[in-house]
């Protein structure tokens, strides 16, 4: 029986399971991460394919329930804990590759894992994450867009990214109240823009989004130590503009400028460091 607190949804239909592992492109020679085995349905393909497969899950009740057929495939290992703390720069050493994430999320742990993605890039070659379809279209967002924020410029500077297909409910026990949609998210080979300093930068989009209805530069003036004015007019941003209306870019260029001149942003630079 599904357990609602940790928000688990459970997916059976194998023609679907089917797509999603397909949309890993996944190789004998891939190390596949698995996020929230739940019942192991998508676990049993991923296997098929994988030449080793990693799978989390963070209810204890679950792993205990995984069929013996499955626990037998000598390319799965199983673990019980938090896919928020599992090292993907350790798995990938220990591979000598980087590895491949697959995960059907919670809703809850969705905005840290793409955080943590972020952090983690260089160790992986792809991710394939089910996700509401209202999170799924948040970190694709165009800049001007409502459901543009901070989430949106983090995944849009480090990743590529694309819609796969959505989900109705129906497909799920207990079915969510919500559509879910698969998204695939690819590492760019570079960044698109240098940030300069990643505290600063996310003290930068804290400050923006809470703000998003004001211009940039009344949601910046808060920002302790900062000279939002001076900032904004070198770094060539119009003070006038509303923060959903940056790109990426333009975030990393204002954080950048911040971090090359101490003397327009030292307070923040030191507060942010602590």
């Amino acid at each position: 029986m599904a357990r609602p607190p940790l928000g688990q949804h459970f997916l059976r239909d194998n023609r679907i399971l089917a797509r999603i592992a397909e949309q890993g492109e996944i190789t004998a020679r891939d190390l596949v991460v698995e996020i929230g085995v739940g019942r192991g349905d998508l676990t049993r393909h991923l296997v098929e394919q994988a030449g080793k497969v990693v799978a989390l899950e963070i209810d204890p009740v679950l792993v205990d329930k995984i069929g013996p057929d499955l626990l037998a495939r000598e390319n799965l290992t199983l673990r019980q804990g938090d896919g928020l703390r599992v090292s993907l720069p350790a798995l990938a050493r220990e591979w000598k590759h980087p590895v491949k994430l697959i995960a059907n999320l919670p809703f809850q742990i969705s905005s840290p894992l793409i955080q943590k993605l972020a952090a983690e890039r260089e160790s992986i070659s792809l991710a394939v994450l089910l996700l509401q379809k209202e999170f799924a279209l948040r970190l694709t967002a165009e800049p001007g867009r409502k459901n543009y924020g901070s989430i949106t410029v983090l995944t849009s500077l480090y990743f590529e990214s694309e819609i796969c297909f959505s989900i109705p409910p129906s497909c799920f026990t207990p079915p969510p109240r919500v559509d879910s949609t698969l998204i695939k998210l690819r590492p760019r080979s570079r960044p698109l823009a240098e940030i300069g300093d990643p505290a600063v930068f996310r003290n930068l989009l804290g400050y923006a989004f809470q703000a998003r209805r004001k211009t940039i530069l009344n949601a910046l003036r808060p920002w302790r130590g900062i000279d939002a004015g001076e900032i904004l007019s070198r770094a060539c941003i119009d003070p006038g503009r509303r923060p959903d209306t940056l790109s990426a870019p333009e975030f990393a260029r204002i954080s950048s400028f911040v971090v090359k001149n101490p003397d327009l942003g030292q307070v923040a630079i030191r507060r942010d460091k602590r």
